[in-house]
């Protein structure tokens, strides 16, 4: 049963990792485009092109903050099923209880309610518990100055292996069954 949510974890993170890029670089690139717009498409003299580039490191971090929702919610999705190792996750139908064959985003919102906050306080327990032995192995660098965005991005990967785990548990409208 671990090789399954393995596998199916494994798959979100490849899918998680890929959207979470590309949407923080092409809401970057659209966002350095729209205020290059802005300044009236000025000749790309060496300055300009200075100043394009730090526009785009400015974006680049609450393009990414948005990617990373943006990116929880499209590939809530694909977890449903998946089969691997003989076993997949399937969503039930609000009414009937019956498994849904083709799942799109509108299917998924409830679920990612919860999938968002389980997200949400495994991270900080997690937060807490590096803050915690870092403090006690005397780490020089502050409570929380190892906590970044790179920082953050791991521990949502970690949290979301057991997320995948839990999610049965903690929503009726998806079971583990055999496939």
């Amino acid at each position: 049963m671990f090789s399954f949510y393995l596998r199916l974890w494994l798959s979100w993170v490849l899918r998680f990792t890929l959207y979470t890029f590309f949407l923080t670089f092409a809401l970057t690139l659209l966002g350095t485009f729209c205020i290059y717009a802005v300044w009236g498409f000025a000749q790309l003299t060496p300055q300009v092109q200075e100043a394009l580039g730090e526009v785009a490191l400015f974006l680049s971090l609450p393009a990414y903050a948005l990617s990373l929702l943006i990116s929880l919610f499209l590939n809530l999705k694909y977890l449903f099923n998946r089969c691997y190792g003989g076993y997949e996750l399937t969503l039930l139908a609000c009414e009937k209880s019956e498994p849904l064959e083709a799942i799109g985003n509108g299917d998924v919102v409830k679920i990612w309610r919860k999938w968002m906050m389980l997200n949400a306080w495994l991270v900080a327990s997690m937060v807490i518990i590096v803050a915690l032995l870092l403090k006690v192995a005397g780490s020089e660098g502050g409570l929380f100055g190892w906590f970044d965005a790179k920082a953050l991005f791991g521990l949502l990967l970690v949290s979301g292996l057991f997320c995948i785990m839990m999610l049965g548990s903690k929503c009726k409208r998806v079971k583990v069954g055999r496939c």
